[in-house]
């Protein structure tokens, strides 16, 4: 719905006008109204773009909510006698609200002659924190003031301090004789320091009770001014380093717990502001909590109904008083009103504590600091969470960090002026949004401002004028949001679980006399036992562990037959186990179980020591840490595995990580590879130096075994169809007529490239080729290949199918490929159809994902970085290349056997590139020759559009010659 378009004929009441033509009311309408507009609205022609559903939970919103920019509909009518009445509402309820602070803040009868004290110190927050968020503030309508968390606290503070001075001074052991006890009611509760330091114990302790007023003052205003200050640098630190969206990682149950208990505390004052009276506490909630629901609900027009809520109790009860013929003097005997409260200067807030140094107690301060830490936690949290929840109630968009950062500058002013901690009010902003309707007039902020400067320079004595019923009132009316909404109103949120999290803490914060230090300690309790107890039911491992064939490494064994088995032993030796998330003492059992299950079902079958497990691999790349019993556990699990003669490793281990698990002796540097196709490479070559040592003694046993070894090399250095015609009927023929032959060159030679319908189909003879997946450009990193294959692979297979090649094959060691182009292969498929078989099928089978299966998330760790220079050859600067273990004197001997043997070196194609000394640009470098046979010659067949990225015909780096 479009913001509203005031004119000037437009009464505070009256409908407004949307862009399409549909009359709604926006304010001043009874519900009726409403639902009569809003049928209007579903049976207009362009009711699908204009309608919104609207539930009773909608209507807690005040108009004009969730408008993410109001400049789009227009000006907004600005009016300078409805900035006065939001200004006198505002102030109306802030300096009643500030009374009651001071109330609360000395909420004791023996306190009672400083209260005037604690109404000042409000006032000053509400005046300068409210002047300057007029004039510097984002929110143009912001209400600033102190808020009823701190007030709390700072009620706590009096009463440590109080406490602690009775003790020092010997004040606390008086048995006040001439006390007067209770009228018998059940909620009645006189206080029994009514008559502390007056009476007999003030003829008996003068001196002792004039040092106490005169510390307690002065340190009172000493502990306010430091919370506040304190509260300065947190808030201005938030906001420099725009730390504010980290104040609501808090959990919300616990956050919506604590705010709870200060409602509950804030409906004990109001009860104990009426003694306890039901013939005043009654009328008393139900004012205020009416007036809750009247600005909650919106009902009515807010310049009527605030000023009726408030003006109205205070006229029948003074109109009752005077029509009895009544005097304050006798209402206030009567316990209906205050005991007179004195007006004090402003300045004595600087004589009283600067001015009299010497009587700031800090050893009676320092038994504040445990309310101090839990009053700036709750007052930060407050604050943010207002912020952070104005755009919801006001067509305003708000940056939290600079807000947060200018509530933390004037605290600083604050704090020098003794005043309370003072920051933005919502329910105070909502209301000036709502009697306005204007979210951008400063006006009412202004003169709101002035009137609380007014009270603070002048007098505050009528005050004395205030029935309790009606404070008790403001407190009901203040209080009521902290138990509609953070008690009773998040039980639509939360879990139930999580629910009755809150119900436990108000519990405790009740039974253990409104202390929220032990409401914080059972929060932490709870959000503990609650953590373990949803956590420890997540998994620290991501599905099952994996075997050794399961994970495709990037490098190809010598043919498909040397790949199987290659798996074949990888099944057996190798277990894969992936880790996630914080690994500590509860979730690390479905680790450790999983694997020693392993560990016993290997001794339940007498499992030979050749097919047992040899290598354990923890994939740690989504791994984010571990506890003290996390890492005890995986050490002893890895001790276990190492007395089973099972090495340990560990892929993807940041690099903290790893520096804390080395120190505990979990890992050792090379057991760590940089990620899991590192540590498989790694363990591929151990694998094929069993396998090699395994060959050399078959062929130890019998001189025949050697000739056939000797004869099947022989072969493979001849043609690569030895895994390829698996029958003699497929070699009815010779396959070398039906095929073409291209030498290629280590890091010059590109056989295809995504999206190519041209290219022919290619089987590697000797050499290496590697997949990529992109190519990136001009002076960007290279990705890792997707794999390297070798002899007996084949490349492009896509070509069978009519489909477009689908990665970069380039050359990384010089060798031969031999090709198919469409003609030869149509015309192997007419003359010998059982060949043409035999070729696909061998095509399919390392097609299937056993073989190729690609890993996406295997292509973006490691990466090779190039030269931009496209002229001239580039060179690979900053390898990451996998960690290897240095071989042992054997394994060299090993090494220089499986050279001879034909067995790869440790040495992969990814090592390769990395030191390659030539390599081009691909985009550039459209090189395979591409043979149609007599059909087209070779001026024709050199203009096709796949080569015409050639720059130089004779440069034979870039393009190699195609074959007659």
């Amino acid at each position: 719905m479009a913001m509203p378009h005031p004119d000037a004929n437009t009464k505070d009441d009256a409908a407004k006008r949307t862009e399409s033509g549909i009359t709604v009311t926006v304010h001043g309408e009874d519900t009726k109204n409403l639902e009569r507009s809003l049928d209007q609205l579903s049976h207009h022609p362009n009711a699908p773009g204009l309608m919104r559903l609207v539930s009773p939970l909608s209507l807690m919103e005040p108009v004009g909510a969730n408008i993410q920019n109001d400049h789009d509909h227009g000006p907004e009518k600005r009016s300078f006698p409805a900035a006065v009445a939001s200004a006198v509402i505002n102030h109306m309820l802030m300096f009643g609200m500030c009374c009651a602070y001071g109330m609360i803040i000395f909420s004791e009868e023996k306190h009672s002659d400083h209260r005037a004290l604690g109404v000042k110190m409000c006032l000053v927050a509400a005046f300068v924190a409210g002047g300057l968020m007029s004039i510097c503030s984002g929110i143009p309508v912001a209400i600033g003031g102190t808020d009823l968390n701190p007030a709390v606290f700072y009620g706590d503070f009096v009463i440590a301090i109080a406490t602690e001075l009775s003790k020092q001074l010997q004040l606390d052991g008086y048995d006040y004789a001439d006390w007067e006890g209770s009228s018998g009611r059940r909620l009645a509760k006189v206080d029994k320091t009514k008559y502390f330091c007056k009476g007999g114990h003030l003829a008996q302790f003068a001196n002792e009770c004039a040092t106490y007023h005169e510390e307690l003052r002065a340190t009172t205003i000493f502990a306010v001014a430091f919370s506040t200050l304190l509260l300065a640098i947190l808030w201005t630190v938030l906001g420099k380093l725009k730390l504010t969206r980290y104040v609501s990682y808090m959990p919300y149950s616990i956050s919506e717990a604590f705010l709870a208990c200060v409602g509950y505390k804030v409906f004990y004052y109001a009860l104990k502001f009426c003694d306890m009276q039901p013939q005043q506490f009654m009328p008393a909630a139900l004012i205020g909590i009416a007036l809750y629901f009247v600005k909650a609900l919106h009902l009515g027009n807010p310049t009527i109904m605030m000023p009726l809520g408030l003006l109205v109790p205070l006229g029948v009860f003074w109109g009752i008083v005077f029509g009895m013929g009544d005097t304050p003097t006798t209402m206030r005997d009567q316990g209906w009103l205050f005991p007179i409260v004195g007006n004090e200067p402003f300045w004595w807030v600087w004589t009283d504590s600067l001015g009299k140094y010497g009587s700031i107690n800090f050893s009676a301060w320092v038994t504040t600091l445990p309310n101090l830490v839990v009053m700036i936690i709750v007052s930060t949290m407050d604050c943010v969470l207002k912020i952070h929840a104005t755009p919801s109630k006001l067509p305003l968009r708000v940056d939290s960090d600079k807000e947060c950062l200018k509530f933390g500058s004037f605290n600083y002013i604050l704090a020098c002026c003794g005043g309370a901690t003072g920051y933005m009010q919502l329910k105070f902003n909502v209301i000036s949004y709502g009697v306005m309707r204007n979210a951008h007039d400063r006006r009412a902020s202004m003169i709101y401002a002035m009137l609380c400067a007014a009270c603070y320079f002048s007098t505050v004595e009528h005050f004395n004028y205030l029935p309790k019923f009606f404070l008790s009132a403001l407190l009901f009316f203040a209080g009521a949001g902290f138990v509609t909404d953070n008690l009773w109103g998040s039980r639509k949120f939360l879990h139930v679980s999580e629910w009755l999290e809150i119900v436990i803490i108000v519990i405790v914060f009740i039974i253990a006399g409104q202390s929220m230090i032990f409401a914080v300690l059972t929060g932490v309790l709870l959000s503990g036992v609650a953590f373990i107890a949803k956590y420890a039911r997540v998994p620290a491992i991501t599905g099952r562990p994996r075997k050794g064939d399961e994970v495709t490494t990037r490098d190809r064994p010598v043919g498909e037959v040397g790949h199987q088995s290659f798996m074949h032993i990888a099944s057996e030796w190798v277990m894969i186990v992936n880790l996630k998330g914080y690994v500590f003492f509860s979730s690390c059992v479905s680790i450790v179980q999983r694997i020693e299950s392993h560990f016993n079902r290997e001794d339940r079958h007498d499992v030979p020591s050749y097919r047992r497990l040899k290598f354990l691999v923890f994939d740690a790349k989504s791994l984010d840490g571990m506890d003290a019993s996390g890492a005890m556990s995986m050490l002893k699990l890895t001790r276990k595995a190492q007395q089973r003669g099972i090495r340990v490793c560990w892929a993807g281990v940041s690099d903290e990580l790893a520096e804390e698990m080395q120190v505990r002796q979990i890992m050792k540097e090379q057991d760590r590879f940089q990620d899991l196709h590192s540590a498989m490479t790694h363990l591929e070559k151990r694998i094929l130096q069993y396998k090699a040592q395994q060959q050399r003694e078959w062929m130890h046993l019998h001189p025949a075994f050697r000739r056939d070894k000797k004869l099947m090399d022989q072969r493979v250095d001849f043609e690569p169809f030895r895994e390829v015609f698996l029958s003699d009927g497929a070699r009815m023929g010779c396959p070398w007529r039906y095929c073409s032959r291209l030498s290629i060159k280590s890091f010059k030679t590109m056989l295809c490239v995504p999206g190519d319908l041209h290219r022919p189909l290619y089987l590697i003879h000797t050499g290496a080729i590697a997949i990529l997946d992109a190519v990136p450009e001009e002076g960007k990193e290279w990705q890792t290949p997707r794999f390297v294959l070798r002899q007996g692979w084949f490349v492009n297979a896509n070509s069978l199918v009519g489909q477009p090649s689908n990665g970069y094959a380039v050359a990384v060691e010089d060798g031969e490929v031999l090709f198919w182009t469409e003609e030869q292969w149509w015309k192997m498929a007419n003359e010998h159809p059982l060949m043409m078989m035999e070729l696909s099928k061998a095509v399919m089978r390392q097609q299937g994902s056993h073989h190729l299966q690609r890993d996406p998330e295997a292509r973006i760790s490691e990466q090779i970085a190039i030269s931009p220079d496209v002229g001239e050859e580039a060179k690979v600067t900053n390898p990451i290349l996998p960690i290897l273990e240095e071989d042992s004197e054997e394994e060299e001997a090993f090494d220089s056997q499986d050279d001879e043997d034909g067995v790869p070196l440790e040495n992969h194609m990814l090592t390769k590139v990395a030191s390659a000394k030539e390599i081009r640009r691909t985009k550039d470098v459209l090189c395979t020759p591409i043979v149609l046979g007599d059909a087209f010659n070779r001026e024709t067949l050199t203009k096709l559009p796949q080569l015409q990225t050639r720059k130089d015909p004779s440069d034979e780096g870039i393009l190699p010659q195609l074959p007659r």
